[in-house]
């Protein structure tokens, strides 16, 4: 056995040296994979907000346009129900209302057969 104090304390500086370099290299990939996942969670982001800028686009025409036409269809729709029993049973049955297609009104609201169902409670029996 080749023990001597010199060569002990160099193979010390070289294991030292090997693990600088293994904990510069992967701090060097650690740097490198969070700027990765910054420019991934950016590009999400600047998609997501286009996404909420043309459905938020959408939803204002839907209300400048569709609302109308529908409130006016629902309009001329009770109108005729007066004179026609079919459609004022499915009007009735559907439980649609003129009023109910203003901007803003919520469909489920004014039917209540579209409410949500309450969610289960996790009462224990007794």
């Amino acid at each position: 056995m080749n023990d001597t104090p010199g060569s002990s304390i160099e193979e010390l500086q070289h294991q030292i040296r090997s693990l600088r370099t293994f904990l510069l290299a992967t701090l060097a990939v650690l740097v490198l994979l969070s700027f990765a996942l910054n420019v991934f969670i950016f590009r999400q982001v600047s998609i997501a907000s286009k996404q909420l800028e043309e459905s938020q686009k959408f939803v204002g025409d839907c209300n400048k346009v569709s609302v109308p036409m529908i409130n006016e269809f629902l309009t001329k729709l009770t109108v005729v129900s007066k004179t026609n029993a079919e459609i004022g049973r499915l009007l009735a049955k559907y439980n649609i209302q003129s009023a109910f297609a203003k901007p803003g009104a919520s469909t489920m609201q004014a039917n209540p057969s579209l409410t949500p169902m309450a969610a289960p409670t996790t009462e224990p029996n007794k």
